[in-house]
């Protein structure tokens, strides 16, 4: 089969197609992460205003694309994943007309690096989706600067014309944050570039006089941003110590730089092998990964191969590619080393870890997409293999997101899964309640900020807005002093960016959640011995005692419920814990006959149990309703099961009965079940 020959009008779908296989596949099931939560939880309480005073302490400018963007966009977490993918794409485009603006000859190297630049594998945050379309559209406008100030000075007609466009746009581009700073340091190297054929002596003053405008508002921005709104949040390395030591301060600094170049800019296009590793599991995730990268290296291999090249001749190309490829290397080079400036400099880690400092690699994308092609020009000569390397790239690139998204795709199940049991659980919360828990899982992409903004929006769903709830992860939030103690009576005030939540340590929840077992609310009444479960922290134990469960309203007029339009996928009530959270809910209610009709329910089922500790309630339901051989049967299940391990499931178990026995007539009985059981 002999493919067709592409016409290079065919590039933006694409490129758009690339976008889509990287980060598309599972965008519907994927929800909201990081500050993303409750950004969009600010707009919806108080209207898209507050960013004004949302941002006014650290990136004032930005405010002004949220009041657009997130009417436009709404709450839908299906909305935003869209809109970041578009936002994606826009940038990559953006950065394919950039290149070919500059380097006309090169078009077909302009499509290898915006394939590149689409699928750079360093960047995984693609899926805060509120957040970092923001950065990509901004990141959008600085390539467009840079193409149009090239189309000025080779354009001189309409020079004024676009000079003041490529001026405004690195105006907008460097005063909406500062994450792309460094890559104004370029510009004098376009600027160089589009004056080939003038005399070296013309040459440079010309660029002097060109650059000089950009120049100028390059130093406005740094004089407002470091001498008049100064650091608001992250100080600068040699503000960090009374006396530092710079000989020192600046090896290390060196060391720093020459390591996350490194890394982000060369080593990083070859971790994408590693999501090979998984395949020995035999996982479906990690088969489809592989599959899908092997797919789209072939498919867009054979796109590359059948891409119409330019008209020149094959001397006239092969001339070009070598004197481009340098041109490349020294742009992507000098990129790399600016682009890292708003970070190092306020010693902000740069890494390739999904949960780590990857966020900071989007400004260093263009350069490293650059540099990679430029070095298979310069290192390979047949072009077909030079394809042959940058569809193999690509095609690992994208299997490699595609892991990062199922990821995503699991964190939102939790998410949902939390949230929900929760729900049934305590259907209503008293205003002031302080959740604590644990770190459930990784907490850059779910912290606990993030998860009050969802406590809030699903106890609180109605307007007037207050910060009523708060979610707090133990132990993180004793060492980071937010939550002064774990004794009861200890005030908690605590702000969301520009609203605060008050309360204290008697108002306090503790609930624990290790999937698969269910969540659970932990009660100091029964629950002595339950926060030695594996995995649970040590500081749960001491936050054990003041959970009050007094804070649960248990038969709210309007109960919790998870908004669909956050979680489009929710539990099932006929689930195994469902039945369990509604039974430890009538237990707190002293409700058992509520528990032993629950139990009927649940029992007959096909349900798997995670935790033999979960059948604690049901046994207890059934003895105080007196169906004592239903709560020995089931005892003596648990008993056999033990998977938490025989002590901890028996020493429950057994105060459990010590518990019924004090308020049930059968003593002999009682004293007969603690007998198998072994207890003391």
């Amino acid at each position: 089969m002999r493919f067709p020959e592409f016409n290079r009008r065919t590039v933006p779908f694409v490129l758009l197609v690339i976008c889509i296989l990287a980060f598309g596949l599972l965008i519907p099931w994927l929800g909201f992460y990081q500050d993303d939560w409750y950004q969009v939880w600010f707009r919806r309480a108080f209207g898209s205003g507050v960013f004004v005073d949302y941002y006014s302490v650290e990136r004032p400018f930005i405010a002004g694309i949220y009041m657009l963007t997130m009417p436009l966009v709404g709450n839908s977490p299906l909305n935003w994943q869209i809109f970041g993918l578009l936002s994606r794409f826009l940038a990559v485009m953006a950065v394919y007309w950039m290149l070919k603006v500059v380097w006309p000859a090169r078009g077909q190297q302009a499509v290898w690096a915006a394939a590149l630049f689409a699928v750079y594998p360093a960047f995984r945050q693609q899926y805060a989706s509120v957040i970092y379309s923001h950065y990509f559209l901004q990141l959008a406008v600085q390539m467009l600067s840079l193409g149009t100030m090239v189309l000025a000075i080779r354009q001189p007609n309409r020079f004024w014309r676009l000079t003041i466009f490529s001026l405004i746009a690195e105006s907008f581009s460097l005063f909406t944050s500062e994450y792309f700073f460094g890559l104004e340091l370029i510009r004098p190297l376009f600027i160089w570039i589009a004056l080939a054929g003038d005399i070296l002596r013309e040459r440079l003053w010309k660029l002097l006089r060109l650059w000089s405008p950009y120049l100028a508002i390059l130093l406005v921005f740094l004089v407002w941003r470091i001498f008049i709104f100064e650091f608001p949040t992250y100080q600068p390395i040699i503000l960090q110590e009374d006396m530092p030591d710079y000989p020192v301060l600046l090896i290390g600094l060196l060391k720093t730089i020459l390591h996350d170049v490194l890394q982000v800019g060369l080593l990083t296009w070859g971790e994408t092998v590693t999501q090979f590793n998984d395949l020995s599991s035999l996982r479906p995730s990690a088969v489809v990964a592989a599959a899908l990268a092997l797919i789209s290296a072939l498919l867009l291999g054979a796109y590359l191969v059948r891409l119409q090249p330019p008209n020149d001749s094959i001397e006239e190309i092969q001339d070009q590619d070598r004197k481009g490829a340098w041109s490349w290397v020294l742009v992507g080079l000098v990129s790399l080393l600016a682009s890292g400036w708003p970070f190092w400099f306020v010693d902000l880690p740069v890494d390739t870890q999904l949960t780590g400092g990857s966020r900071f690699t989007i400004s260093f994308m263009f350069g490293a997409s650059l540099l990679l092609v430029g070095l298979l020009d310069l290192l390979i000569r047949r072009t077909w293999l030079k394809i042959v390397f940058v569809s193999a790239i690509a095609g690992l690139a994208i299997g490699y997101h595609f892991r990062d998204a199922n990821y995503y795709r699991q964190i939102h199940y939790n998410q949902a899964e939390f949230f929900q049991q929760l729900a049934w659980r305590a259907p209503g919360l008293k205003p002031g309640t302080l959740i604590l828990t644990n770190i459930f899982q990784e907490p850059i992409l779910n912290g606990d900020n993030s998860l009050t903004a969802a406590l809030n929006w699903i106890y609180d769903p109605d307007p007037p807005y207050t910060l009523d709830y708060m979610l707090f992860y133990i132990p993180s939030r004793i060492e980071s002093g937010n939550l002064p103690g774990l004794e009861p009576g200890i005030p908690v005030v605590k702000d969301l960016r520009n609203v605060w939540f008050t309360g204290s340590t008697s108002q306090a929840l503790v609930v624990y959640y290790s999937p698969p077992r269910c969540l659970r609310v932990l009660d100091p009444k029964v629950d002595q011995g339950i926060s030695r479960l594996p995995g649970m922290p040590r500081k749960m134990k001491e936050a054990e005692d003041i959970s009050n469960l007094a804070q649960i309203i248990s038969n709210p007029v309007y109960p919790a419920r998870l908004p669909t339009v956050l979680f489009k996928h929710l539990p099932h009530e006929n689930s195994w814990c469902f039945f369990y959270e509604k039974a430890e809910l009538a237990r707190q209610e002293g409700d058992w006959h509520e528990i032993s009709r629950l139990g009927d329910q649940a029992l007959g089922g096909d349900f798997k149990v995670d935790s033999s500790i979960e059948l604690v309630p049901f046994i207890e339901g059934y003895a105080r309703t007196g169906q004592l051989d239903k709560a020995r049967q089931l005892s003596l299940e648990a008993h056999r099961k033990k998977p938490e391990g025989r002590q901890l499931t028996d020493e429950i178990l057994c105060t459990t009965w010590s518990r019924i026995g004090l308020d049930h007539g059968s003593k002999s009985l009682v004293n007969d079940m603690m007998g198998e059981l072994g207890c003391n």
